[in-house]
């Protein structure tokens, strides 16, 4: 049990001894009457005792078991923490699945640690200085608040839009198959990585001699394996892109150390600078400006709808609101003409 465990144990004890001797004086006090009665109230008082007795102590061990697995949790997935707040290690590790990388820095890492420390202690002295109460914050206060609200309406009328089809993605990438093309080489490589060295060598081998499935003679569950698609001007390390670059489709590079991980790339196809890009690679690119283009037209047809609503019961006072609602009018009819 640790120490503040152990104070609070001790505490909720003493709390149970008192109840249990202030207990004891009241029956001591009410046994100064005739034996019946005397008897028959002594065994009602012990009966009540025994049910306070379990009573405190299921309240003893309740909070005492969730004031240890609390702390317990809190040392053992604490990262970093300014006073009440904290930095759990699953937040790190979520942060990481966010980059999308099949690896990341140490530095990077602890770059991202020290910039929520720094942000968190800049807060905190903030608060200290009650700066909540500033005048300026609580305007810019205000208007956080009512971009998130604005936002959160917009996220709850885009629900209306039907999802898009993929005739209509097909189309518009036909139609602006010019946009798509790759502005650099392009490499789409699969690698193999591991923590020791101990069996790359001979992997490295496998894969030279045709084996696809690149028989692996390390460690058990130290081999992770999957695929990369890198250019340029994004690539993890310019010392990787300088190996891989080099190489010609299925190549296979030397065992690479990066980031205190070995690694075998092999190199599956290479996009030319000018080669159109197929569909499955800019599908997401097209569903986003798709996405943003129906939300904006959705925007504007809202707005010109609250317009017109607002205007008619006049809770909307503005110059231009007539021709506004006019329009709004003029698009419902055209609507529900069509």
């Amino acid at each position: 049990m640790s120490p503040s465990c152990g104070t609070s144990y001790c505490l909720l004890c003493t709390v149970h001894c008192s109840l249990c001797s202030a207990f004891r004086r009241n029956m001591s006090s009410k046994l100064d009457m005739p034996p019946s009665i005397a008897i028959n109230l002594h065994d009602r008082m012990n009966l009540r005792h025994h049910y306070l007795s379990a009573l405190v102590a299921a309240f003893i061990l309740t909070l005492s078991l969730f004031g240890c697995v609390k702390e317990q949790e809190l040392l053992g997935d604490e990262v970093a923490r300014v006073n009440d707040r904290v930095l759990t290690a699953g937040e790190v590790s979520a942060w990481e699945l966010s980059l999308r990388q099949p690896y990341v820095p140490e530095e990077l890492r602890r770059s991202y640690i020290r910039h929520w420390v720094e942000k968190e202690l800049l807060y905190q002295e903030a608060l200290h200085r009650d700066l909540l109460s500033d005048p300026l914050s609580a305007e810019r206060i205000e208007d956080a608040t009512r971009s998130i609200l604005i936002s959160r309406l917009m996220e709850l009328e885009y629900r209306n839009l039907s999802p898009l089809t993929p005739a209509e993605i097909r189309i518009y990438y036909l139609d602006h198959a010019a946009e798509f093309v790759w502005d650099q080489n392009h490499l789409n490589v699969q690698y193999w990585r591991s923590h020791t060295r101990r069996g790359m060598d001979e992997l490295r081998e496998n894969l030279f001699r045709g084996r696809q499935d690149a028989l692996w003679t390390g460690d058990a569950g130290t081999l992770d394996q999957g695929s990369l698609s890198l250019k340029h001007d994004d690539a993890a390390d310019p010392a990787l892109w300088r190996a891989l670059s080099r190489l010609a489709e299925g190549q296979i590079s030397p065992v690479i150390l990066l980031n205190n991980d070995f690694w075998v790339f092999k190199v599956i196809d290479i996009d030319k600078s000018g080669d159109r890009k197929e569909l499955e690679e800019v599908r997401e690119e097209i569903v986003a400006r798709l996405t943003e283009e129906r939300r904006r037209r959705y925007r504007e047809s809202l707005i010109q709808h609250l317009v017109w609503e607002y205007h008619r019961d006049g809770r909307l006072r503005w110059s231009d609101a007539a021709d506004t609602a006019a329009r709004a009018d003029t698009l419902s009819n055209v609507n529900r003409e069509q």
